[in-house]
């Protein structure tokens, strides 16, 4: 086991946001030979809210960098924030193609567009709720969804207790 190796594209100490939203510490970037198939570079990392796990990212993969990407800053977060207050997204009337555009979206790590899913399931919740039905599970897990990924990266960026994002937000709409 190599430790220190040198990466082109992140850096050991980085803080990144992986595939499912949360927020990594690079802690190393090191060849191992996790799968018996010989040695890979690897991307380890630790989760800022879950210290005692760690992620193996296998740096040569495309998945590496596609699904992984450098957290907003403050100034991104507002201008995140800003766009989200005037824009729209399309709303799918289908709620399986709804739920797919939206994990897409909310995937592709680009705030203004999950504050938009955010608003927008939300106040469908309303709507629907005021008609005393229920929202679709698709739609509830999207939500959550939207929510988490938003919540701990802005939390982590702004140095904020997460309970405190929403309102945060809601005070610059």
């Amino acid at each position: 086991m190599k430790s220190g190796v040198a990466s082109m594209e992140r850096t050991v100490g980085e803080f990144v946001v992986y595939r499912n939203g949360c927020i990594y510490r690079i802690e190393d970037i090191r060849k191992e030979d996790l799968w018996g198939d010989g040695d890979r570079l690897y991307y380890v990392l630790r989760p800022v809210y879950e210290e005692r796990s760690l992620t193996y990212v296998p740096a040569d993969s495309g998945d590496a960098e596609r699904l992984m990407r450098s957290v907003l800053t403050r100034e991104q977060i507002d201008s995140a924030i800003a766009a989200a207050e005037t824009g729209e997204l399309e709303w799918p009337h289908d709620a399986k193609q709804r739920a797919a555009l939206y994990d897409r979206l909310i995937a592709e790590g680009n705030a203004s567009a999950t504050l938009m899913i955010y608003r927008q399931i939300s106040r469908h919740r309303q709507e629907v709720e005021g008609k005393k039905k229920k929202l679709y599970a698709s739609d509830a897990r999207i939500l959550e969804r939207a929510e988490k990924a938003v919540t701990e990266e802005f939390a982590f960026v702004l140095g904020i207790k997460k309970d405190q994002v929403l309102p945060y937000i809601k005070s610059r709409l």
